[in-house]
């Protein structure tokens, strides 16, 4: 009786963490794209969520390689955080969910990461879809969403939110 109540529970966080994981990604995505902030807790929580899946049980995962990822890509994207190429809440975040992708999953990670980018740079930076977009939201009366920014950035923590959900949903729901 005890060992099937164990069961289920272990079964739902199997399911309910990686669910968790990608709701931190998605409320990174909101206010990176609000405030062009990511909050140093979702990329933390996002992180530690990863050992509380793994010890929920029957999905075997080598924890090991998963932190590896994790570690370097935060070693490989600090000197871009320090030469003020990228923000320092995208790095956390990248290296947060590449500890979830590990090997397997992410190159997927990386590779749907820089195509989300490289969109959202085109309707972003492009100086035609910039006038669009601004017209557009005049004539529809919608405040603006931030999508248009004071300065040329990019709220990249929605293009590493889509590569993330896309490449955990895949690994561990799909």
């Amino acid at each position: 009786m005890l060992s099937s109540v164990l069961s289920d529970v272990a079964h739902n966080l199997q399911i309910g963490l990686p669910m968790i994981a990608i709701a931190f990604l998605v409320a990174s995505a909101y206010t990176d794209l609000k405030d062009r902030i990511i909050p140093n807790r979702f990329s933390l929580s996002l992180f530690l969520l990863f050992p509380a899946y793994t010890m929920t049980g029957p999905i075997s995962v080598d924890v090991l390689s998963h932190l590896s990822w994790g570690m370097l890509s935060l070693l490989i994207l600090l000197p871009l955080f320090a030469y003020g190429k990228m923000g320092g809440g995208d790095v956390k975040l990248i290296a947060a969910t590449a500890t979830w992708c590990g090997p397997i999953s992410g190159p997927e990670f990386i590779i749907l990461t820089a195509l989300a980018g490289g969109a959202m740079a085109l309707l972003v930076l492009s100086p035609v879809i910039r006038i669009f977009l601004i017209w557009g939201q005049a004539v529809l009366g919608l405040s603006t969403v931030s999508l248009i920014p004071e300065k040329e950035t990019l709220p990249y923590g929605v293009a590493i939110s889509i590569g993330g959900v896309f490449a955990i949903y895949q690994a561990y729901l799909g």
